[in-house]
């Protein structure tokens, strides 16, 4: 064999690497891209899309949670407000988690089985017709199926590879692989959150629209934003 073909079939092989590399693996124990993107950075706004109210998100730092977990510090705007709110969330046992810093011991929150009251929002690697329930420990706590819905379209994009977490068949929490929640859409009229922006690493989607606060049912209030971001998430 001549240096030259010899040549060809190491750039030939280089290729092929290259591109196993940047596809999604799929040998056995692989789990492949998650449905979850957590880094800080990362950036979100969502469109109520009946009033056209804003929602706006950053991965802002890291924490430590009291027992050593690493923690996410998620900043966000409801519409024109001008001060932040903050919550938390981890990555933990294959799920996305919504979390409080320290144990919630002492209060009517607390959860023997669940310290941290954890909320297991999103699965990190679903798979059809998954059901897990949200807190642990909680007998009210609402469970959530994994469905997978194809394409869904936002004004951030067409997204492929979605799943939707739904919640108590009312609520589906969508998220597309490799970037994450894309939409939150209740079931009954098809109305709820849709994604104007997301920045992922660094990859951009949409274009944000100017901020804009809620009108419900005559008021706009803390508490209506408290309910509704938390919503979003499926949170409760």
């Amino acid at each position: 064999m001549t240096h030259k073909n010899i040549l060809i079939l190491l750039i030939l092989f280089l290729i092929f690497n290259l591109f196993i590399s940047c596809t999604d693996p799929v040998g056995p124990g692989v789990p492949g891209i998650p449905f979850v993107s957590l880094t800080v950075g990362d950036e979100r706004q969502f469109m109520f899309n009946t009033d056209s109210s804003t929602i706006l998100y950053k991965v802002k730092y890291e924490v430590l949670r009291s027992d050593g977990l690493q923690v996410f510090v998620y900043e966000w705007l409801y519409g024109e407000d001008s001060i932040p709110r903050l919550d938390y969330y981890a990555l933990k046992d294959g799920f996305f988690i919504a979390t409080e810093l320290d144990t919630v011991r002492g209060t009517i929150s607390y959860l023997p089985d669940n310290p941290f009251r954890e909320q297991r929002i999103a699965k990190l690697y679903p798979q059809e017709g998954e059901v897990w329930q949200s807190i642990i420990g909680d007998s009210t706590s609402l469970f959530f199926t994994a469905k997978n819905i194809g394409v869904q379209k936002t004004p951030a994009g067409l997204f492929n590879n979605c799943y939707g977490f739904v919640l108590d068949n009312a609520l589906s929490v969508n998220y597309a692989k490799g970037i994450g929640h894309v939409s939150s859409i209740f079931l009954s009229d098809n109305t709820g959150y849709v994604s104007t922006y997301i920045k992922v690493k660094s990859t951009t989607y949409g274009t944000k629209v100017p901020p804009k606060s809620p009108f419900i049912r005559g008021k706009n209030t803390d508490t209506n934003s408290i309910n509704l971001f938390s919503l979003l998430l499926g949170k409760r």
